[in-house]
Parts: C-alpha cells; sequence; structure tokens
C-alpha cells in the first residue's frame, strides 16, 4: 500500500510537470482552456493527496516502530524478572521487593516474614520423572502456592526446588500459620502426573524482618531454620525461636 502511494505520488507530480512542459506543444495548445485546466488540476490534486497519504503512513509506520521497541524492552525486563519455568519473579526481583518492603518497616511500618520453603526428595523426583516431571512439579507448586497467598503476598522462585515467600505486614507466629496452611494443603493434594500421583511434601523455614532487623540476616535466619527443618526429618515448619 505504501509504495503504491509513494508510486502514485511521484507519477502524479511527474505527469503534472510533464503537462505544463508540454503546454507549449502545438497540439496540446488546440485543445480547450477549460480542458487543459481540469488535466492539470487532477493531476496536481492526485498528486497532493498521495503525498498526503504518504506522509501518514510514515507517521504510523513510526509510532508502530516505537511501540515495538518498548514492547520489545518489557519483554526484555520480563525475561530478566521472571523465572522462565514457573513464571514466578526470581531471585533478583524478589530481594528488590524485600527491599522495598524494609523501607516501610523502618518508616514506622509493621514488621513482615519471610518463608523460605524446600521441596522435599526433589532430586528422586527428577530422577524418577525425569526433568520434565521435575518442572511439573515446580509450576504446579507455584500455582497452588499463589492460590494460597493472599493478593499482598509475594512468592519467588528462590533457585533450583527453593521457593521464598514474602508477607508484608505479618508477625513471626503469622508467617509460621500461613506455612503451615500451605504444608497441609500440598501433602493433601498429590501432584498427577502422565496418570501417576506424585506425593510432593515441603519443609518452611520462617524469620521475622523488622526495624532493628536486617534483610540478609531474616534471610540467613530462614536459612537456619530450613535447614533445621531438613535436619529433623523434613515435611515441617520451623520458626526463627525455635534454635
Amino acid at each position: 500500500m505504501l509504495a503504491k502511494l509513494i508510486f502514485g505520488g511521484v507519477l502524479s507530480l511527474f505527469l503534472t510537470s510533464l503537462f505544463l512542459f508540454s503546454m507549449n506543444y502545438q497540439p496540446f495548445q488546440s485543445l480547450p482552456a477549460y480542458l487543459l485546466k481540469g488535466i492539470f488540476a487532477i493531476n496536481l490534486v492526485q498528486g497532493l493527496f498521495s503525498f498526503s497519504f504518504l506522509g501518514f503512513y510514515y507517521e504510523k509506520a513510526t509510532e508502530n516502530a516505537e511501540n515495538e521497541i518498548i514492547q520489545a524492552n518489557q519483554r526484555l525486563l520480563n525475561m530478566a524478572n521472571t523465572d522462565p519455568v514457573t513464571n514466578l519473579i526470581n531471585r533478583r526481583m524478589m530481594m528488590v521487593r524485600v527491599e522495598d518492603e524494609k523501607v516501610k518497616v523502618d518508616r514506622g511500618g509493621k514488621p513482615f516474614t519471610i518463608v523460605m520453603v524446600d521441596i522435599d526428595n526433589f532430586k528422586q523426583i527428577n530422577d524418577f520423572y525425569g526433568h520434565d516431571g521435575g518442572d511439573f512439579v515446580l509450576v504446579q507448586l507455584a500455582e497452588r502456592i499463589q492460590l494460597t497467598l493472599r493478593k499482598s503476598d509475594l512468592v519467588s522462585r528462590w533457585g533450583g526446588d527453593e521457593f521464598l515467600f514474602l508477607l508484608p505486614e505479618t508477625r513471626l507466629n503469622e508467617g509460621a500459620m500461613v506455612a503451615e496452611k500451605v504444608r497441609d494443603l500440598i501433602i493433601k493434594s498429590p501432584f498427577v502426573y502422565r496418570e501417576r500421583d506424585i506425593q510432593v511434601t515441603l519443609t518452611f523455614g520462617v524469620s521475622q524482618c523488622t526495624s532493628d532487623v536486617g534483610v540478609g540476616s531474616a534471610n540467613r535466619k530462614a536459612d537456619q531454620a530450613l535447614y533445621l527443618g531438613k535436619e529433623l526429618g523434613k515435611n515441617r515448619v520451623i520458626t526463627e525461636n525455635m534454635f
């Protein structure tokens, strides 16, 4: 369409110029004046009309190109902040959100809770069902967790078979209750993969972040609680005040 407009505009202006040039040519001088003026006007209007549309399409093409660049940048940003398997935010983005929440706490906001989660015996699931089966468990688990948590809560894939919850305005005992709710839900609802039930259990480490506790310290306490839960037999919730 754009090529046709360019061709039409150039052709019309060319014919108009040719017509003006040939006005002095003897055969054309014998034509009625009104006919000559009509031919000239038609060619001129067609040329101007074509170039007007050419400008319009150029503007639209520029706008579309800018939109494509914006969309491409957004896709790159999503790729940088999102786990490709579960579509949850990744570790880097979660740390940004945790730091933002810490700023609120330091300004007088309520404490928040960090919950670190690990899938028990995930290597055995991968070995028996293959990596496709392992990815299936990760995706299904992410969906179930999101359905269980509040809209204000965040969950990320922390790495490998680990997830991390950010529970704003939540104290330690409340965070432990949320973790227990998720643990109980998962153990009662096996994952069905290729007509086989995969029994999944989770171990949780829970810590609280206040104005007196840094993000790094809270993360370490949650990780230590998780490790203790593994040592004690897995499939349990351990809070930072248990050790």
